[in-house]
This record gives structure tokens, C-alpha cells and sequence, in this order.
């Protein structure tokens, strides 16, 4: 409860703290206040149950990498469908989305390959289960 409690703090001082510099940054504090608590639950575990770091960062660290290049490819999507003359914020959205899902997938099965097939290996077997 205290780590919800924290992360509520976390939440409402980064809204506070970034909206002077915009929406975008409003909204990436609430990205910031849940990466903050990540970061404290995982420290918490390494030191309670005396776990090694290494693994259990590599675990996190690889697909918060796909999420940095899911991230690039949809700000460079953005920038390019403005350069074409691309106006319509509904065609944009959707373009934008599509190439932050195939990004996303192309750089989880790169740089989080055994993580990204154990996912879908246990996502096949749930729709198995459920069909």
C-alpha cells in the first residue's frame, strides 16, 4: 500500500512539476511516476530476497529498450507524415500506431528474443486453453 501511496505522490508531483512545459510532458510524468515505482519494487526484491541484479535487470532493461525504439519510430512517423502534408489526426493516429506496433515487435524479438518468444509461447497455450 505504500508503494501505491508512493507512486500517487510520484504521479501528482510530476503533473504538477512538468505541466508548465506541456501536455506531452504531463502525460510522461505519469510514465515516470509508474517507472519510479518499477524501479523501487525491484530494488525491494534484489534486497529482500537477495536475488542478483543482473538477471532480473536484463529481464526489464531489454523490453524497456523495445519501448525506446517503439518510442523513435513513432516520433519519426509523426515527423514524416507532417513532411508528406499528411493533415487528418485520425489517419495519423492510425499510422502511427501500426508502425509503433511493428516496431515495437521487430525490436522486442531483437534485443528481447528468449523474453518476447517466452510471452508468446505462454500467450499461444492461454488462447489454447480459452478456445
Amino acid at each position: 500500500m505504500l508503494l501505491d501511496l508512493l507512486k500517487l505522490v510520484l504521479l501528482f508531483a510530476g503533473i504538477v512539476a512538468l505541466s508548465p512545459l506541456g501536455p506531452v510532458w504531463t502525460a510522461a510524468s505519469v510514465g515516470i511516476a509508474f517507472g519510479g515505482q518499477s524501479l523501487i519494487k525491484i530494488g525491494l526484491v534484489v534486497y529482500t530476497d537477495a536475488l542478483p541484479l543482473r538477471p532480473l535487470a536484463s529481464a526489464v532493461l531489454r523490453p524497456l529498450a523495445a519501448c525506446i525504439v517503439m518510442a523513435a519510430a513513432v516520433l519519426g512517423a509523426s515527423k514524416g507524415l507532417v513532411a508528406l502534408g499528411i493533415a487528418s489526426p485520425g489517419i495519423r493516429l492510425a499510422l502511427e500506431i501500426s508502425v509503433g506496433a511493428v516496431a515495437y515487435v521487430v525490436a522486442a524479438l531483437v534485443v528481447a528474443g528468449p523474453i518476447a518468444r517466452d510471452f508468446l509461447q505462454l500467450l499461444r497455450r492461454a488462447l489454447a486453453r480459452g478456445a
